[in-house]
């Protein structure tokens, strides 16, 4: 019995071919392509090369294609892959707006492809738990930030943490170019929402047990700005100026505030192939030479920017305020 597993990315496809057979699991094959613009072709490819390496003489050999999907309304564990299953996970996007949407693409379009191979998801039990509540809205409405928060406070009773993630990063543009919608739209969603947000649950973490704690998302650019990022670039400064105001204002209601700041993180929905491309170009790197462009010549991902974060809300940070950490693989710029 062969299973292939595919893993769906943004931009991206990758895939490992396992035999099943007498209750043991062998690696068959592997392989993954990057920069991804058409599925359908990808797909195509994907099980070219599996043919082409002898790992399958046809499609019909395989038994299942395997999903590692991560969150749908109403739906969890292993479950067979139909458009009521794809519909409860349209219906989260808003919650996963880097994975549901590839993967419902993606999914349509193996099944489209191989309409007699059965498509298999395991879904993410860690979201269907009572400690769990997702809410989805439009930060920059005041008024659905209320009723989200409220949400909240009326399940767990309170805030004790708030990570201030939310963020765009517009087309890369000269100064000289930038849209007046484009800068209003960049300080509206990257400052004022996040000021907001801030303001609504001061009240709330000035009564939390052990102390609130604020986490701000930052970026490489407020130390050190790229070219054809200014809007960026000063809206990230602008909420790390309100950090360290907060840090000043609110540190006697026992409120902490830490900033870090990553730098391209690209395993996001923000990062297009195009916005890739582009930024690549400011700096006549490639979009590989690009992705690696920090001392330690490695890629920094979502799951270190969390774990700081997460970090910064403990014990480890208890006694600190007002700090700035990046987390950037070491930048010759910001050192």
């Amino acid at each position: 019995m062969k299973i292939l597993v595919a893993n769906l990315g943004s931009t991206s496809l990758k895939w490992r071919l396992f035999d099943c057979a007498n209750s043991a699991e062998r690696l068959v094959h592997k392989g993954g392509f990057d920069r991804v613009t058409e599925y359908a072709k990808a797909i195509e490819d994907c099980l070219g090369q599996l043919r082409d390496s002898g790992a399958i003489a046809t499609e019909r050999e395989l038994s299942a294609v395997g999903f590692k999907t991560i969150i749908a309304k109403g739906v969890t564990g292993c479950v067979r892959l139909d458009e009521s299953v794809l519909g409860a996970m349209e219906a989260y996007s808003g919650l996963a707006p880097a994975h549901n949407p590839p993967y419902i693409t993606g999914i349509r379009l193996f099944a489209k492809r191989m309409p007699g191979v059965p498509l298999i998801a395991l879904f993410e039990s860690l979201w269907q738990r009572a400690e769990f509540l997702g809410v989805s809205c439009d930060l920059t409405d005041s008024k659905a930030v209320e009723n989200g928060l409220d949400d909240a406070v009326r399940r767990f009773g309170g805030v004790d943490m708030l990570v201030l993630n939310a963020g765009i990063f517009p087309s890369s543009q000269p100064l000289q170019d930038i849209a007046a919608e484009t800068w209003k739209q960049t300080m509206s969603v990257n400052v004022e929402a996040q000021l907001r947000v801030m303001q609504l649950t001061h009240p709330l973490l000035r009564l939390a047990p052990r102390g609130g704690r604020i986490v701000v998302i930052g970026s490489r650019n407020v130390p050190a700005p790229g070219p054809g990022a200014a809007a960026y670039s000063a809206s990230k400064a602008a909420l790390n100026q309100l950090a360290r105001v907060a840090a000043l204002e609110w540190a006697k209601d026992g409120i902490r505030i830490n900033s870090l700041h990553p730098d391209a993180v690209y395993d996001t929905g923000l990062w297009t192939e195009a916005l890739l491309a582009a930024r690549a170009k400011a700096y006549n790197l490639s979009v590989e030479q690009y992705k690696t462009k920090n001392l330690l010549k490695t890629e920094v991902s979502s799951k270190d920017v969390a774990e700081l974060a997460a970090e910064m809300c403990g014990p480890l940070f208890a006694k600190t305020t007002a700090a700035q950490v990046p987390v950037d693989g070491g930048n010759e710029r910001v050192v």
